[in-house]
């Protein structure tokens, strides 16, 4: 009797531990929540489906004037590799549909597990824009594995101000280190692409969306669609979103100038140089330029061509005099109608002037127009290195602006100034920009618009403000002073009636005959260092006069050393550019 009463206890304990089972496994099912930090439901889904995002949701550059500088909807050919059973015959069939060859097709079918957008060629990272009529092919043959969708190109070709806007790439540990919120709300994934450079990395985190939208295949076990499922759109329309990030560039000027750049430097075969054109009131970027072009889909570019040397520093050459000029003439240590005398060398440090027998007897206007290394020489001696230090520092020379990752900071010397090891010969070739002296073109931009603000020294900016999608303002970018150099108006006078010399009657005489009336400062820095061969030429300076606009500075590297100088030619051309765009038919937004 007694061993009937255990045997029915344990059955009833089995039945009772079965349905407190029962009733677990059901609750989970119910609930549909957070299990073990996971939910299990969406978990099972996940294994059986392959997603291929088509739109991260990332926010998108626009122009002054509203106009996409990224982002454009384009048809496109999504792959799902699992899905294909021959990739021989899918090769076969896509071969004269996308221009490439079947091996090759065949290649990448074979090695890709993931979904993904076939792309233009095998040695880019962009997507291949189909036609119509590659759309009609496949179509008509309905190929498993094969869709045709609308996706977002993040780039529109021709790139303009690619560095300036920068790349992207995909960084999961990047993502895993700093992104770990974005990761738990499902703003990103961790094979989401991110800014690397330029504005996209600047901006990073403003630009991150609220989601992204992904086309996804359900299957079974076997890779079969799953029935009632098949293919669909993940990821709801926002209100809000995508946000836009609204730059001072001017897409048409942009262009304009990328076109007359690039004429010129072909016509010249020139490689490396870079142009920053700066609104004179605002002090904003209007057009930014740096040459070899980057392509933010080449799967490997070089490092010349990852480079932005509009805020890389550079040897100034001569432009560096203006500097030299303006703080002599503020405290005192050059008066206007002083004269120099110029034989072609200094006499000391080694130190000549470019024009072998020498200027001769020479005013210190002329001395600034002609460009003349002795007379300036002769004024750095009346300058402590400290001084100059200061000075170069309080018009904003040697501090990067923050307005880009790359920005380089600008130099005067390599030693301290309080180390005691500048001596004679550093000054001297300093007061030239050569030697120690760095700065970059956005830096020399923004000089000559403190030059033509009386003084008052602006942050450039790119970035006015960023608006949600229905253009209501989250969060706008002030202008920002970032000092008072100091700079009376009778020496901002001076110094421009000098730049307005330096075209009239010195080394810029070759811009007389430009669209409209120009000043500024020629500059050849001869290079020697780090590989380098040649010199940079510069020009800075503004127009039109007398009521400038337009701050402007430009560089080129030139290897062979011509007569032709590539700064002061190029620096006209974009000015002539920039009055015909200026014309009332000119057709700009």
């Amino acid at each position: 009797m007694i061993k009937k009463h255990r045997i029915f206890g344990l059955l009833v304990l089995l039945m009772l531990m079965l349905l407190v089972c029962d009733l677990r496994l059901g609750w989970i099912q119910w609930r549909a929540e957070q299990y073990g930090g996971k939910n299990l439901i969406a978990r099972s889904v996940m294994q059986r489906q392959q997603r291929l995002v088509l739109d991260e949701g990332r926010a998108h550059f626009v122009d002054r004037h509203g106009i996409p500088l990224t982002g454009k909807r384009q048809q496109g050919l999504a792959i799902f590799p699992a899905m294909i059973h021959s990739p021989e015959h899918v090769a076969s069939f896509l071969s004269p549909i996308v221009r490439q060859s079947a091996s090759s097709i065949q290649q990448q079918l074979e090695a890709e597990q993931e979904p993904f957008l076939w792309p233009a060629s095998p040695f880019r990272r962009d997507t291949l824009a189909l036609t119509e009529t590659q759309i009609q092919s496949l179509d008509a043959a309905a190929m498993p594995g094969m869709e045709v969708v609308s996706y977002t190109q993040r780039y529109i070709s021709p790139y303009l101000a690619s560095h300036l806007i920068g790349r992207m790439a995909q960084y999961p540990e990047r993502i895993d280190k700093r992104y770990t919120l974005e990761l738990e709300q499902g703003r990103l994934t961790r094979n989401s692409q991110i800014g690397v450079s330029g504005l996209e990395l600047q901006w990073n985190e403003e630009m991150i969306g609220v989601g992204s939208h992904a086309l996804v295949h359900y299957q079974d076990g076997q890779q079969r669609p799953l029935a009632g499922l098949g293919s669909r759109m993940v990821g709801a329309a926002h209100e809000l979103y995508p946000l836009r990030v609204m730059l001072t560039l001017d897409s048409a000027l942009q262009y304009k100038l990328e076109q007359t750049m690039d004429d010129y430097m072909k016509r010249h075969q020139l490689e490396v140089g870079a142009a920053v054109l700066l609104d004179v009131q605002h002090g904003e970027v209007r057009a930014m330029v740096s040459r070899p072009m980057l392509d933010p889909y080449a799967a490997f570019p070089d490092k010349t061509a990852m480079t932005n040397y509009a805020v890389k520093a550079l040897v100034p050459g001569s432009i560096f005099k203006t500097v030299i000029a303006a703080y002599a003439l503020e405290h005192g240590l050059l008066h206007p109608k002083e004269q120099f005398e110029c034989r072609g060398h200094y006499g000391k440090y080694g130190l000549m002037c470019w024009k072998k027998e020498g200027h001769g007897k020479i005013t210190a206007q002329e001395a600034f127009a002609q460009s003349c290394n002795v007379a300036f020489a002769r004024i750095a001696e009346r300058i402590q290195a400290e001084e100059l230090q200061a000075w170069s520092e309080h018009l904003g020379l040697l501090t990067p602006y923050g307005m880009l990752p790359e920005e380089e900071k600008g130099r005067i010397f390599l030693s301290p100034v309080s180390s005691g090891q500048i001596d004679g010969g550093e000054l001297a070739q300093a007061a030239i920009g050569q030697r120690n002296v760095r700065i970059s073109p956005l830096q020399a931009a923004n000089w000559i618009v403190t030059l033509l603000n009386e003084g008052k020294v602006m942050k450039p900016r790119a970035v006015t403000s960023v608006q949600f999608r229905n253009e209501t303002v989250k969060r706008k970018i002030e202008k920002v002073k970032l000092a008072d150099s100091g700079l009376s108006a009778k020496t901002t006078r001076i110094l421009t009636r000098w730049m307005t010399a330096v075209v009239e009657q010195g080394t810029g005489k070759s811009l007389r005959h430009a669209d409209w009336a120009l000043a500024g400062k020629s500059g050849t820095a001869e290079l020697g260092t780090n590989g380098e061969q040649g010199s940079h030429e510069w020009f800075i300076g503004y127009g039109p006069v007398p009521r400038p606009r337009y701050a402007l500075a430009v560089v080129v590297r030139d290897e062979q050393s011509n007569l032709t100088h590539h700064g002061t030619a190029l620096f006209g051309q974009l000015f002539n550019a920039l009055a015909a765009y200026d014309q009332p038919d000119a057709g700009r937004p």
